[in-house]
């Protein structure tokens, strides 16, 4: 996972680099920006927005109800754009790359049924956990390598040089990690409930997992502060292999370079 983000960071700093030529080269001799009406070109240097840090409140829905998210489940982004104007600076396309990871909080176990005689074998179902358990911790944990695209739209800079800004777009994300991990009761056979004792368990891959997701963005916001959400279109778990669940992130986006 390090060297991954060490890559993205590199990548962007890259990105950054080449977009930062292409400005310069696009300024003429007299001082004066020349842009093409109708082309595509860098945006200026006060609304490229290409480093975003999102802080999400993460949910699946559409879910069984014996799977009870929680409402404190969370998780965070962070992506690199490429900002291109459609021949004025007020808009623009934005393709990028980067990171997302939500971590589910619920009330339930995940197990695979592993009885071969059963319609279901192989299938990963919800076990609601006993009344009187008691834990400390449950969640899903998904990080995903996803590249987004926005349409983005600007106002022109005001007095303060800030802009009021709406967005929206579209990303699909390949996924790169999947855990469990619980901390409470020991509820292995022979254990529960005469064990007391917290005990941590982590399953380090969730079977019947997509590999890939999708879904819609949006984002609305003014200067280098903004709220977004995403809508996975696509299930969580394959069809038919899992309980149906759909991603929802809604956060609050920062963007200071």
């Amino acid at each position: 996972m390090r060297k991954l983000w060490l890559s993205l960071f590199l990548l962007a700093s890259g990105f950054s680099a080449f977009a930062q030529d292409d400005t310069d080269e696009a300024t003429a001799t007299d001082g004066s920006e020349e842009v093409e009406p109708f082309s595509l070109s860098t945006a200026t240097s006060d609304s490229r927005d290409r480093l975003v840090l999102e802080l999400n409140w993460n949910s699946w829905l559409n879910t069984p109800d014996a799977l009870n998210v929680q409402a404190k489940s969370r998780g965070f982004n962070f992506y690199f754009y490429y900002d291109l104007q459609l021949g004025t600076d007020n808009v623009a396309l934005a393709p990028g790359i980067g990171l997302s990871n939500s971590n589910i909080f619920h009330e339930s176990f995940l197990a695979v049924n592993a009885d071969s005689n059963a319609a279901a074998y192989g299938v990963t179902e919800i076990v609601p956990f006993p009344a009187d358990l008691d834990y400390k911790k449950n969640k899903i944990s998904l990080t995903y390598v996803e590249v987004p695209v926005e349409l983005r739209i600007r106002t022109n800079p005001n007095d303060k040089g800030k802009r009021f800004k709406i967005a929206a777009g579209f990303k699909a994300g390949l996924l790169i990690n999947s855990h469990t991990k619980y901390v409470g009761d020991d509820t292995r056979a022979g254990a529960y409930p005469a064990n007391t004792d917290y005990v941590k368990y982590k399953e380090s891959r969730i079977l019947n997992v997509q590999s890939f997701r999708y879904g819609v963005t949006g984002r609305l916001g003014y200067g280098a502060v903004n709220v977004h959400a995403f809508y996975g279109l696509s299930d969580v778990f394959e069809d038919g292999q899992g309980p149906t669940a759909n991603a929802l992130e809604v956060g609050i986006s920062f963007n200071p370079f």
